[in-house]
Formats: C-alpha cells, sequence, structure tokens
C-alpha cells in the first residue's frame, strides 16, 4: 500500500522532470546541429565601407526571440495552455516608430497598431475606430495615433490606455484636419509634427498636450506624405507630387530640397517614409521602384539598396530611426518590418 501511494504522489513529478529533460535534450540537439552561420548582410557591399546591417525581419511573435523562433520550452508551455504562437501579424503595415523594447506599427488593413513587445516577448494591440494613418512616440513613451478617416489625433500611454484627443472636424483652423498622415515628435522641444494632406497640403504643429502653435510649408507643398526631424531640429518632408524631399530649418523656414523626379539615383518617382540618424545621414524610401536610397547631410547620394536576399522590398512605406539609430523599414506587400543598424 505505501509503495503504491509512493508511485501515486510522484508519478506526475517524474513526468514532468522527464518531459522537461526531453526538452532539454531536444534544444541540445538542435543547438549542437545548428552549424551554419547565419549570413551577414551589410550595405554598402564590400568593397565599400559598411553604413548599415540587416539585423531581423518583424512579421510575427517568433521573431521577438534571438532564434528567429520560439524555443522549445516556451512552445511547450504555450501548448499546455492552448495558446499558439501568433505565426503572422501583419496584413498591411504602413508606418512605424519604436520606444524602449516597443515597436508600434499601423495597419490599415485591420484599423489596428500591432505592438512588438521585446520585454515579454508577445504581441498585443490597439484598436483605431477609423484607419491609423500616422504614428509617433514622445520621450515619455506616449504614442499618438492619426486616424485619417475620423480625422482624430488620439494618444496613448505606453501601455495603450487611452488618454485624450483633438481635431475630428474638417477644415483648416486650430484641431481641424483634411487628412492628417505623417507624424513625428520633436522630443527635445516637445513639439508634435503632423502632415496634413488633402486640401490643406501643410505641416500642423502642436504642443504635446494637443495644443495648435502654427503651420509651415503651405508655399511648398502639393500633397505631403510622411516627416522627419534630425537632432538639431531640422524638418524633412517627402513630398509626393513633386517627387522630391523639402527641407526646414527648426523655426519651419524652407532651405532646399533633396532629389528631383526621375529614376536614376538621386532622384525619386514616389517617395514615401523619410528618417535621419545620429549623423545627420537622409533615408528615403521611394514606393515606386522599391529602393532605399541613403544622403549625406548636404544632400549627395551615399548608398541605395533594395531589400536583404533573396527577397527585395514590394511597396516601401514608412521608416524610422530610434535612439539607438536602429532603422526601421516598413515593407508592406511582404508584410513585414525590416530592421538595420546604422554603423558609424
Amino acid at each position: 500500500m505505501k509503495k503504491f501511494l509512493l508511485s501515486t504522489i510522484h508519478y506526475p513529478l517524474l513526468t514532468v522532470l522527464l518531459f522537461l529533460a526531453l526538452g532539454s535534450s531536444l534544444i541540445a540537439i538542435m543547438n549542437g546541429c545548428a552549424t551554419v552561420p547565419k549570413m551577414e548582410y551589410v550595405f554598402p557591399p564590400a568593397p565599400a565601407r559598411p553604413k548599415l546591417k540587416f539585423l531581423y525581419n518583424l512579421r510575427s511573435e517568433v521573431d521577438l526571440h534571438p532564434q528567429g523562433r520560439a524555443p522549445l520550452l516556451t512552445a511547450i508551455w504555450y501548448f499546455l495552455l492552448g495558446r499558439e504562437v501568433q505565426n503572422l501579424v501583419l496584413v498591411q503595415p504602413q508606418q512605424v516608430c519604436a520606444y524602449d523594447t516597443r515597436v508600434y506599427v499601423t495597419d490599415i488593413a485591420q484599423k489596428k497598431v500591432v505592438v512588438f513587445d521585446f520585454a515579454t516577448k508577445s504581441i498585443s494591440y490597439i484598436a483605431v475606430p477609423g484607419v491609423p494613418t500616422g504614428i509617433a512616440v514622445d520621450n515619455e513613451g506616449r504614442l499618438y495615433i492619426a486616424e485619417g478617416l475620423n480625422l482624430f489625433i488620439k494618444v496613448y500611454d505606453r501601455t495603450g490606455n487611452f488618454l485624450y484627443q483633438f481635431g475630428g472636424k474638417i477644415g483648416s483652423e486650430a484641431g481641424q484636419f483634411s487628412g492628417p498622415q505623417g507624424m513625428v515628435v520633436d522630443r527635445e522641444r516637445g513639439l508634435l509634427y503632423i502632415s496634413d494632406r488633402g486640401g490643406n497640403n501643410r505641416i500642423a504643429i502642436y504642443d504635446l498636450q494637443g495644443n495648435f502653435l502654427y503651420n509651415i510649408g503651405q508655399e511648398q507643398i502639393i500633397w505631403v506624405q510622411y516627416i522627419a526631424t534630425d537632432n538639431q531640429g531640422k524638418i524633412y518632408l517627402s513630398e509626393s507630387f513633386k517627387r522630391t524631399v523639402l527641407v526646414y530649418d527648426r523655426m519651419g523656414k524652407f532651405i532646399r530640397t533633396i532629389g528631383e523626379a526621375g529614376d536614376t539615383i538621386g532622384s525619386f518617382a514616389r517617395p514615401k517614409g523619410i528618417a535621419v540618424d545620429s549623423d545627420g545621414n537622409i533615408y528615403v524610401a521611394d514606393g515606386e521602384f522599391d529602393v532605399i536610397q541613403v544622403f549625406s547631410p548636404e544632400g549627395r547620394t551615399n548608398f541605395f539598396w533594395i531589400g536583404t536576399p533573396p527577397v527585395r522590398f514590394n511597396f516601401l512605406q514608412g521608416l524610422y530611426i530610434d535612439e539607438k539609430d536602429r532603422l526601421y523599414v516598413v515593407d508592406t506587400l511582404n508584410q513585414r518590418i525590416q530592421v538595420y543598424q546604422y554603423l558609424k
């Protein structure tokens, strides 16, 4: 009787221990078999000095793990909980920004902001009643989301809780929009820049409490799309109708253009996403030719690339560079975000 009770009590524990031991053995076997080195991609390629290194793709939950797959014990734990690893979460990504351990991606097909969290190795969502056409994040991790259909700018805290909103009316007066699109926060000055296309064709500038301050760019803009700032406060706009990049100083005074309409290096057919690294290099995505061109701070073409082999870019949209000089590329029809590291 005593022997029977011991076996009954210890059987579940032994089962769990054997299960874990088997899992650990399988992990060791898989690690031992992984002898093929991972291909490293840098741009521009040799013999030129590399300026950019490919890091990883973001398109599913497994991409949050360094190995590019959920660890075996994690997969087992999900199985026991009846939870599946999310294999594909992006449908039609358009814009991206990042803060701390989170990457935020607008998905206009799902009407959501998809949140990749590297700290928790999980994915969450922020539902957007209107189509999420723009996104930005400030120093406190507050998230600003433009709703293109409802004409609202909605503000959330870093955990996705709604804080407040402004806009919601069509027009050109304070608190009114015709088509909010790209957004960026000047974190040093505490300003929110909103590209407002359609009838207004301007950059509307607000403080971070939602108070309108002033407009810039009406004299130069016909169809503004995306917007970026550098560490000196200069403002960069991708102008799709003129097929160029407009540059303004931190006070909103027009300085110059970069590039022109054309199909050669240094020119654009459909400029989209734009970003600036800590050295002032300017990255511009062309949604027509699916190429990213990199310009010096003075506007000279440095290099370009068309994606990481074997899959080239397919309908480029937003770009974003974080405080660690990581470049996030929205590769829309490939349903992914590609992440690169700027090499100083």
